[in-house]
């Protein structure tokens, strides 16, 4: 068990006993985890930061349902990745990929690595919109966060073999946008040539 995981696990202990401030701490734990698992989904910061205030309301009052300290990660993912379904199903876009390149390519220090690495990430998470929403959730919890296939099962209440069939389509989905764009055509064949 990682760290996080005995901290969360304390941290849980603490909440049922009654400790205020072990909520808040609970908060700082994991805010930076939901944050990036929102923002990889939805691909816009202020929606990021909604999704995670709505993520932690949720989390606050319904703590209690909370039957397995283990389970908590997957559970409160559960919550993330739903917010961001339903956000998902209301507004549907793809943010072009070179404005915001064009913003944050000052901030590289090694100009052309950097940028070489900034553009491939933005490429790939562009790709990653333009894919079913389910498909996407299961690809960004597996290659981003790390979560193994009884994870990803847990959280999206899904079977383990359902979760492998949407990443084997999610990734051939992600092959196929990533062919039919010139820009991301010719980085996937540079990637996988080699």
């Amino acid at each position: 068990m990682d760290q996080r995981n005995i901290q969360t696990i304390d941290l849980l202990t603490r909440i049922k006993k009654g400790e205020a401030a072990a909520m808040n701490q609970l908060i700082q734990l994991w805010e930076t985890r939901v944050y990036n698992m929102a923002y990889k989904m939805l691909r816009d910061h202020d929606k990021a930061m909604d999704t995670m205030q709505k993520t932690f309301i949720k989390m606050y009052r319904s703590i209690n349902q909370l039957k397995d300290a283990t389970k908590f990660k997957s559970w409160l993912y559960t919550i993330v990745v739903n917010f961001c379904k339903s956000d998902l199903r209301t507004v549907s876009r793809v943010e072009p990929i070179d404005d915001d390149l064009n913003q944050r390519k000052d901030l590289a220090r090694n100009p052309g690595q950097k940028y070489e690495q900034l553009e491939l990430a933005e490429i790939i998470l562009t790709a990653l919109q333009q894919i079913p929403v389910e498909q996407k959730a299961i690809i960004i919890l597996k290659e981003y966060e790390g979560f193994k296939f009884h994870e990803i099962a847990d959280t999206l209440d899904i079977s383990i073999n359902t979760a492998k069939s949407r990443m084997y389509y999610g990734l051939k989905s992600m092959r196929k946008v990533l062919l039919n764009n010139p820009k991301s055509k010719e980085i996937y064949y540079e990637l996988y040539n080699h």
